[in-house]
């Protein structure tokens, strides 16, 4: 059980990381918000790995 949970979890990270960066890249090809852009994209990274490090710990 704890597999199949780590894996789901993992695998919803990084669909939400995919959908963060494109919106970071969204931001910064249409909006011309390049410093908004790299922040979202940055502080998402961040985010996830922070996530998955405490639950993997936990």
């Amino acid at each position: 059980m704890s597999f199949l949970y780590h894996f789901l979890f993992i695998i919803i990270t990084i669909y939400t990381l995919i959908k963060t960066i494109a919106y970071g890249l969204y931001e910064i090809n249409t909006q011309n918000n390049k410093s908004g852009g790299i922040s979202i994209i940055c502080f998402s990274i961040i985010v996830i790995l922070f996530v998955n490090i405490i639950v993997f710990l936990r």
